[in-house]
């Protein structure tokens, strides 16, 4: 069968209650889930930044001939925001992205459900010389006088009641959270700075959820903070300079009793990693500086 791909540009991609589709092929029945395969089946690919799939909807790709694979299917909830080089004084950052699976019927070879919400501020080849060249020096996150960065990410897997996944390979669950919130200040006498970043991610399958891998159910959830305050005071007197830095981070995987696993293997794993850096001090101009330097991080 041929390939579906369907990816959006908007926020949403919700496939109706008792939607089909299939890469199946076979004879000329209608029932696409349950005719014996007459041939190859294509992949299925679903993107978006929030899917949704309800009771009765049918993705199938598998092939039933012995020793035949069919087409995987793949559902990827997808966020990613790139903030400008250009937004040097107050970047608010925000990615969310879920995938929910309430009574949908998933069959193929390899079966990939994954939500992943991201933030990055890096260059790229549409970047100006002068954009490139400050962030080379590192600084691309520069501010005067008083620096706030804010960066929260959300990402979702459900995998509800009613639900069946057949993979006769792999079944893949994942929900990835990457928040990152950088910034730094330069102020005469007084530099001020606060970068706050928040990574939520959960992977759960739910009672009443059906899941059999041939080979391996991996269930993973995964959060990444990187969090960077620098606060500098110029002067050639007294300079005040004030860093704080608030990380937030969970990850949740879980199956909750009453879910149906059969599987080769099972990886259930969920990850947090923070990076975190807080500095601030004062920059002489003649002589020596004199002054107060707090640094402060919460977790």
């Amino acid at each position: 069968g041929m390939d579906i791909n369907i990816s959006t540009d908007s926020a949403s991609l919700a496939v109706a209650d008792g939607v089909t589709l299939s890469t199946r092929t076979i004879g000329g029945s209608s029932d696409y889930e349950n005719e014996a395969s007459t041939g190859d089946s294509g992949n299925i690919e679903l993107v978006a930044d929030f899917i949704t799939a309800g009771s009765g909807v049918m993705l199938l790709a598998h092939d039933d001939r012995t020793g035949v694979n069919g087409g995987n299917v793949t559902l990827l909830a997808n966020s990613t925001i790139a903030a400008s080089p250009l937004d040097l004084f107050f970047d608010t950052a925000n990615a969310e992205s879920r995938v929910d699976l309430l009574g949908a019927t998933l069959k193929g070879a390899t079966v990939s459900v994954q939500a992943i919400a991201d933030t990055s501020k890096q260059t790229s080849d549409t970047d100006t010389p002068f954009e490139k060249a400050l962030d080379g020096f590192g600084l691309l996150d520069f501010s005067s006088f008083v620096g706030v960065s804010l960066s929260t990410e959300t990402a979702e897997v459900r995998i509800g009641n009613g639900t069946r996944i057949e993979a006769d390979v792999d079944a893949l669950i994942g929900a990835t959270a990457d928040s990152e919130s950088i910034i730094t200040t330069v102020g005469l006498a007084l530099g001020f700075t606060y970068a706050s970043s928040d990574a939520t991610a959960k992977a759960s399958i739910e009672s009443g959820a059906t899941i059999t891998a041939g080979n391996m159910l991996r269930l993973e959830s995964t959060a990444n903070n990187t969090v960077e305050a620098n606060a500098f005071g110029v002067n050639s007197g007294p300079t005040l300079n004030i860093a704080v830095t608030d990380a937030t981070s969970g990850a949740d995987a879980f199956i909750q009793n009453g879910a149906n696993i059969h599987a080769g293997s099972l990886d259930v794993t969920a990850d947090i990693v923070n990076r975190i850096e807080t500095s601030a001090k004062p920059l002489e101009l003649v002589g020596d500086s004199a002054g107060g330097a707090f640094a402060i991080s919460f977790l």
